[in-house]
């Protein structure tokens, strides 16, 4: 068996990279960075950091200005490309030397195995160079608005939004290069070595990176909408039999019911009270499946015709189709009306990754025994679909994240990509009961919080508290939602007395960062200031 090149990682994500005298690869910095993170990986170089220092690995050079030179040599090689000419002669005719040398010193290893390049302090300084310089090429791409932008950022956004990477020859099915804001506050990894930057290996999720181009806020307010306020056991039935599973697991539908009041007019009175207290709102949020497909389109329409500055992410549940096991179960997420274009911009749509199984305990506590029988555990009944982890850029302070239920506890495959890209807000849409501190979203939530240090919210329906059933040393909790941000506090968020809905204020809370060579950034993490209870309508 023989040992892995490094001309074969190079390879793999640059097919043609050996081939002599080629340098076209410099001229687009995102490209490098894919090949020289992989590298890392395998060479172990980000140890690098803990004996070394920055003079050790860049000499005198001032490598913000390095890194200016690569950037601006990228806008006119594209700005040339874009005219159908000739590459830019003169001063402008090839990347900076630091930039040249390093990547020679890789291609001059090709053939070295990795047992022996990880003792090649040369070639290991040349990848750690090459990966902070793209990583300072990088800076704001995927979170900047501004409308005065050069040739390299218009083609970094048009790779971006059409193809969800920001490499130009590394194809995605290899690896995805995307935006970053949050470094590791603890630690080291390869995550440690750049703030602008992250990849995502290819595997079974695609990461796609959706903007909007909304301005800098000071404030944020998320109104959580805990809809629907009851469920019926009923609503829960047990499925067809499986050809596919054993005899001791059944499959689970879940479905909607008419309600008292509808889903816009309950809306509309939380949203008037909001009002009524001054409070704006620039998102809608609605927990795990509270929405039929029909229930979501309405809402949309109130939205567009009452709140058109908000934004609205929901779980909405429907049967595709009349084949057996055509249930979709997703979230999907609509920009506000201030999005230039608005009209022209579809859902962002995300389906659960994991099916829920309900065991003999959750049968009880959800007192669900009239319909599903406890001798045997239930299968969600729902479509696993092709898998896609979508990041959302409000604006330059606030990247969210949304996820479904099970997405938030199970690791595989989601939590490397969530880690790696570092969003500001991760949003778990839940079909779960109160949201307590003993209990599993909280954990879960704790995690990511503390690594990369982002802000966590999990929200649940009223409805499924109700179906609750507290164990016997405690009291009934209306715990709709549970916030963390990245600074460590915790906020419990109850419905008091007859309230039917939270509105929460967020404001943005700068934190230093610092990647493994020292370099510092300011990032923004949301922090909760204000939290008010809204009345909705009497329901007999």
């Amino acid at each position: 068996m023989s040992e892995l090149t490094i001309g074969e990682i190079c390879e793999f994500l640059l097919p043609g990279v050996s081939t002599p005298g080629s340098t076209d690869y410099l001229d687009w910095p995102p490209d490098i960075y894919a090949v020289c993170i992989s590298l890392a990986r395998f060479l172990s170089a980000y140890r690098t950091w803990t004996e070394k220092s920055a003079k050790d690995i860049y000499g005198d050079v001032d490598i913000n200005e390095l890194a200016y030179a690569w950037r601006n040599y990228a806008s006119k090689v594209e700005e040339h490309r874009r005219l159908k000419r000739a590459k830019p002669r003169g001063r402008l005719s090839q990347p900076p030397g630091l930039v040249r040398e390093s990547w020679d010193c890789i291609l001059k290893r090709l053939n070295d195995p990795i047992g022996i390049a990880r003792k090649d302090l040369n070639l290991i300084y040349s990848v750690l160079r090459l990966i902070s310089l793209a990583d300072i090429v990088a800076k704001d791409l995927g979170y900047s608005a501004k409308t005065s932008r050069g040739m390299f950022e218009l083609q970094a956004d048009m790779l971006l939004f059409d193809t969800s990477t920001l490499c130009y020859r590394v194809h995605p099915d290899r690896a995805r290069v995307l935006p970053k804001s949050h470094a590791p506050k603890t630690g080291l990894n390869v995550r440690s070595l750049t703030h602008n930057l992250s990849v995502c290996s290819a595997g079974d999720v695609n990461a796609v990176w959706n903007r909007a181009p909304e301005p800098r806020k000071e404030t944020f307010s998320l109104l959580l909408a805990p809809w629907p306020l009851t469920i019926d056991a009923s609503q829960f039935q047990a499925g067809e039999d499986s050809q596919i599973l054993p005899s001791q697991f059944g499959l689970v539908d879940f479905r909607h019911r008419h309600a008292a009041v509808s889903v816009v007019e309950w809306l509309h009175t939380i949203c008037q009270n909001a009002r009524k207290i001054g409070q704006q709102i620039d998102m809608i949020v609605f927990p795990e499946v509270a929405l039929s497909m029909d229930e979501w389109t309405k809402v949309k329409y109130y939205r567009d015709r009452e709140l058109p500055g908000a934004a609205l992410l929901a779980g909405v549940i429907f049967r595709a189709s009349n084949k057996k096991r055509s249930v979709r179960n997703e979230l999907r997420f609509s920009y506000s009306n201030r999005v230039l274009l608005s009209e022209l911009l579809p859902d962002i749509v995300q389906s659960k990754h994991h099916r829920w199984k309900l065991d003999e305990s959750q049968i009880k506590t959800y007192s669900l025994g009239g319909t599903l029988a406890t001798k045997k555990e239930w299968w969600e009944n729902i479509e696993i679909p092709e898998r896609d982890i979508n990041f959302i850029c409000l604006s330059p302070q606030l990247s969210i994240c949304p996820l479904i239920c099970e997405d938030l506890a199970r690791q595989d495959p989601v939590a490397e990509i969530v880690r790696a890209i570092g969003p500001s807000l991760v949003i778990a849409l839940l079909m779960d009961g109160p949201q307590l501190s003993d209990r599993w979203a909280a954990r879960y939530a704790t995690v990511l919080a503390d690594d990369p240090g982002y802000s966590v919210l999990t929200f649940t329906s009223l409805g499924m508290i109700r179906r609750s059933t507290p164990p016997r040393d405690k009291k009934p909790s209306s715990g709709i939602g549970l916030w963390k941000d990245g600074f460590g506090a915790v906020n419990y968020l109850e419905l008091e007395g007859s309230s039917q809905g939270i509105l929460l204020n967020l404001q943005f809370k700068e934190r230093k960062q610092w990647t493994a060579d020292a370099r510092e950034k300011e990032v923004f993490v949301p922090i909760l200031v204000g939290v008010h209870q809204l009345e909705g309508p009497k329901v007999s």
